[in-house]
């Protein structure tokens, strides 16, 4: 299983521009898609089925975020990621063989 995983999406994000001006937040798809890195690195999985995604907190751009993950049976994986002290993040998804 991946170890946690720390990340920030720099504020020279190219999302950035025209994404909620004055108080810009991290699109959830770009922060979902830093947040599995780790568990596709190796080259030998992919992301078969997204089962649950909530965002439950925004997430600035430049805030480190704090990514957990759990096997929890059957391929299946719980990552849970947090920021400045608050679930950001928690969602449920298969894991496939590459190909």
């Amino acid at each position: 299983m991946a170890l946690p995983h720390v990340f920030t999406v720099g504020t020279d994000h190219p999302s950035l521009p025209g994404h909620f001006p004055g108080r810009p937040v991290v699109p959830g798809v770009i922060l979902l898609e830093a947040a599995i890195v780790p568990l596709l690195e190796a080259g030998e999985r992919r992301v078969a089925h997204l089962e649950t995604a909530k965002f439950l907190a925004p997430v600035r751009f430049g805030e480190k975020v704090r990514v957990t993950f759990a096997d929890i049976g059957a391929g299946r994986i719980s990552l849970n990621a947090t920021a400045a002290g608050a679930t950001v993040l928690r969602c449920r998804l298969r894991l496939g063989v590459a190909t």
